[in-house]
């Protein structure tokens, strides 16, 4: 009988059902057993050695007055004899059984600890002989060792005392009766509780095999690896029983292709080398995972910068490769998920509407969908995954100029890897990227990051005499916050600002004010079609305001609109470049901007519908157009479409409903952080960290045992590169959830211009968080400083003295 076509997630008991017959069950009970019989092994050659001693020592040093009046019963020799050569025997023979199997039992258990494999275990044939031991050592030896004490007494007080020996045996007589009450005891215990679990596990299967009796799933159902998805299927090939899945995950994106994978590598270890079976594994759990689209997304490349900051690639495999990869336990299937009901446990599917999945549990990973500024234009661009870039770089080879509107890690990115194309970058915020950089950072990195491309290509004149780029001291400055209301550039309201209080702010105030995931940009070209040596102006950042209206060319002419092609610094393009534009964009600042088309990377909000069973009232449904329905007699818990939407979940990845998960995009972190350093970001490192949970809490809570969090979540780590800089985000990198006015705490910052920007967030003279840009090799020291929280109070701006190897102090 086939497990996967036989548990049904609406029996309440199902959950409860023993699991040896799983080989990871099976190799933990083997284990198990094999350590209590080492450990009953090595507890009686102790006991038997020391014992077997006593006894020997006892028949030979024992001394017996010879008196003649009063000469020792030979029948109580005989009995002390007698007794004491068989404590001899018994802990002999349990010392020799001991000393036979014990190192045997090691080596092997050694031997599977390091395989994770099957265990072909030679408990069953030793058995006999291990419990024999333990038994002549524990029960039989120690209750004859016991006699023995009493018997040498009598021998050896007969002629002296005979009041000596009887208190000898009013003492230790009760404590024979005692032990033996307690052997008893002990015994009758353990027997009686293998004897419950045995019958459990017989209940549970009569219960099992009297509701499968009742028809409720098919017994006799094939166990395969492949589903059939064509919706031409004759009727009679219909089935009425839904195909089970111990583990579903929806999603072919980086969170459900890491929870897949995690899954199938905890159910059967890929490394099995020393399995004593050599044939292909066959375990009875199977896993499916459901994607829209052939292709699938993995990591590949994994470079550790840290001990917990790894950057990676993203790559693309077809469905088929990872099918082969598991096939006695990874299903992949080629569909889209019309609904989940949480209730029933089943998968609706729009190619197979009459025959859902059945699940045990069920990982939701279908991600983020971008909000577009103005769905479905012809020339607004949405720029989210990799499946668009081909397209936009298809759009960008003839075009002069582009609007970008968003100011997340995707607009940063595309803001500096285009060229030979003006780029109009509008932003709702007083700096770039804000997500991840504070206004100072940004300034470095546009001052920076255009430099340094203009001197790659050239265009850039010599630094220095003689052509030699000279060397810039950092500027190290410590900086404290303060409120303050600020009117200008149309701006009001209290903000951050540097405290007054330092007399050095002056020259540091040129660079104040103060997810896209891994390089998708790398090896790849995104080049307009003027020619690099006359475009004077490839970048030009409008701050503070957001897309008020796209107009076509008529609707321009109309309106009595003046595009923008001149500003304080000159003209944006070459006359030539700026005759006539497909559309054009009106900010909320009241300019207007002709382009080639809009590339609208504006962020993202959770790809999925939360709706209750009895009403099917729903949540405001994302801007995706073939969003993931979660139904739920009572809904599941959600965010709201300000905080990104998503599943609310738990620090166990674990949703409202209990066998609902959710990794990724779709997941809110509902729970409070225990490790302050923490905190959720969309990116496709988080999605990769919460999928690796969400996968370890869906197996170990089906074989009913808790998993701690996983250490990664004990400090927000990122790492990116942005207009051409590497940049690392530790801990709290821009002071989050701090009061950066409160006195104790302050920023250290180190600047280099064009090389490094260096900025640490202290509190307490403990350092919070840190970004750093550039080469600065800071990155392990920082990480285990926000980690073990040291006092740093002492070396005040020198902890960023470039002078100090401060890597070498701390280690």
């Amino acid at each position: 009988m086939n497990r996967d076509t036989t548990i049904d997630g609406n029996f309440p008991w199902a959950e409860h059902l023993p699991l040896a017959e799983t080989r990871r069950s099976v190799n933990r009970t083997s284990i198990r057993k094999l350590h209590l019989s080492r450990a009953k092994l090595k507890a009686s050659s102790r006991a038997s050695a020391l014992l077997s001693g006593f006894a020997m020592m006892a028949m030979i040093e024992l001394t017996i007055e010879n008196d003649e009046d009063n000469r020792v019963p030979e029948v109580l020799l005989v009995v002390f004899t007698a007794f004491a050569s068989l404590l001899v025997v018994v802990h002999i023979t349990a010392l020799m059984i001991s000393t036979c199997i014990l190192p045997q039992l090691e080596c092997y258990i050694s031997v599977c600890e390091s395989s994770d494999g099957f265990i072909d275990s030679p408990y069953e044939k030793v058995r006999g002989y291990i419990e024999m031991s333990w038994i002549f050592s524990t029960a039989l030896g120690m209750l004859l060792f016991l006699v023995v004490v009493v018997l040498a007494c009598w021998v050896k007080f007969w002629n002296i005392s005979k009041w000596s020996a009887g208190v000898c045996f009013l003492i230790v007589g009760p404590v024979v009766v005692v032990f033996v009450l307690f052997a008893i005891f002990f015994y009758r215990t353990l027997i009686s509780f293998k004897y419950q679990h045995a019958s459990k596990v017989v209940d549970s299967l009569d219960r099992w095999m009297s509701e499968l009796e009742k028809g409720t799933y098919s017994p006799t159902q094939p166990h395969s690896t492949s589903l059939p998805t064509s919706p031409t299927l004759k009727r009679s090939q219909d089935v009425t029983f839904a195909e089970f899945f111990d583990f579903v995950v929806v999603g072919g994106g980086i969170a459900g292709v890491v929870c897949a994978e995690t899954l199938c590598g905890l159910i059967v270890p890929q490394f099995s080398g020393l399995c004593a079976s050599r044939e292909p594994p066959s375990p009875q759990w199977r896993v499916c995972l459901i994607s829209a689209s052939p292709t699938l997304k993995t990591i590949v490349n994994v470079r550790h910068v840290t001990r917990l900051l790894e950057s990676f690639d993203v790559a693309e495999r077809d469905s088929e490769d990872w099918s082969r990869a598991w096939p006695h336990i990874l299903t992949v299937l080629i569909d889209k998920v019309a609904k989940v009901n949480c209730e029933g446990r089943l998968v609706h599917l729009a190619g197979r509407p009459n025959r859902p999945l059945k699940y045990g549990r069920i990982c939701v990973a279908t991600g983020g969908v971008p909000r577009a500024i103005v769905p479905h234009h012809p020339l607004v661009l949405t720029l989210r995954d990799t499946e668009s870039v081909t397209h936009f770089r298809s759009r960008l080879s003839s075009a002069r100029r582009v609007v970008l509107v968003g100011n997340g890690g995707i607009a940063t990115e595309v803001a500096y890897e285009i060229e030979g194309c003006q780029v109009i970058w509008v932003v709702k915020h007083e700096n770039i990227s804000v997500p991840f950089l504070d206004p100072a950072a940004s300034q470095f990195l546009l001052q920076s990051g255009l430099a340094k491309r203009r001197r790659a290509t050239g265009e850039a004149a010599s630094v220095g005499n003689g052509g030699r780029k000279s060397k810039t001291a950092p500027l190290i400055r410590t900086l404290r916050y303060a409120l303050a209301d600020r009117n200008t550039a149309g701006g009001s309201g209290p903000q951050l600002v540097p405290a007054p209080n330092d007399t050095r702010a002056e020259e540091a105030n040129k660079f104040t004010g103060s997810a896209l995931g891994p390089d998708w940009t790398q090896g790849q070209q995104f080049t307009g079609i003027i020619d690099k040596s006359t475009l004077n102006r490839p970048l030009k950042v409008v701050y503070k305001c957001q897309v008020d209206q796209i107009l076509s060319p008529s609707e321009f002419a109309e309106s009595g609109d003046r595009a923008v092609e001149c500003d304080a610094e000159g003209p944006l393009l070459p006359p030539l470049c700026c005759r006539s534009w497909p559309v054009y964009v009106r900010l909320s600042n009241g300019e207007c901007y002709g382009a080639d088309f809009v590339i609208s990377a504006t962020g993202v909000e959770a790809n999925l519908i939360s709706s209750t069973s009895a009403s099917a009232s729903t949540i405001t449904a994302p801007s995706a157009p073939c969003p993931v329905t979660l139904e739920a007699r009572d809904g599941i818990a959600t965010a709201s479409i300000a905080e990104g939407g998503g599943v609310v979940v738990n620090e166990m990845m674990q949703s409202s409903v209990p066998e609902v998960y959710a990794a990724g995009d779709c997941a809110f972190a509902g729970w409070q952080p225990k490790a302050p350093h923490w905190f959720q970001m969309h990116l496709w490192s988080q999605a990769r960290q919460t999928a690796f949970q969400a996968a370890k809490s869906m197996f170990y809570h089906t074989i009913g045992e808790e998993v701690p969090l996983d250490f990664s979540f004990e400090i927000f780590t990122h790492v990116t590169h942005f207009f051409g800089f590497k940049i690392v985000l530790l801990g709290l990198f821009n002071g989050q959830g701090l009061n950066l006015t409160s006195p104790e705490v302050y920023v250290l910052l180190r600047i280099t211009p064009g090389e490094e920007y260096v900025k640490c967030i202290m509190c307490n003279g403990r350092m919070q968080g840190a970004l750093l840009i550039g080469e600065t090799d800071l990155e392990e020291t920082f990480e285990n400083l926000i980690l073990n929280q040291l006092d740093l109070s002492q070396f005040g701006e020198h902890l960023l003295d470039p002078n100090i190897d401060i890597s070498d102090y701390f280690d």
